[in-house]
């Protein structure tokens, strides 16, 4: 259940970084596309524990 749950705020962060990516191509400006860069990473550090691979951090 755990991974689950990890695999869906996954899931969450990636449809962010969409939505900020998108918002940054059509209307600019530099703190949509470090939000969207942050959803990102939070995305891959999700998606590294749901499938148990160590990340750079450690």
């Amino acid at each position: 259940m755990h991974k689950v749950k990890i695999f869906l705020f996954a899931l969450r962060q990636m449809s962010e970084m969409g939505i900020w990516m998108a918002g940054a191509e059509f209307a600019g400006g530099e703190i949509r596309r470090q939000r969207a860069m942050a959803h990102k990473a939070l995305y891959s550090k999700a998606m590294d524990a749901v499938i148990d691979r160590p990340t750079l951090d450690e």
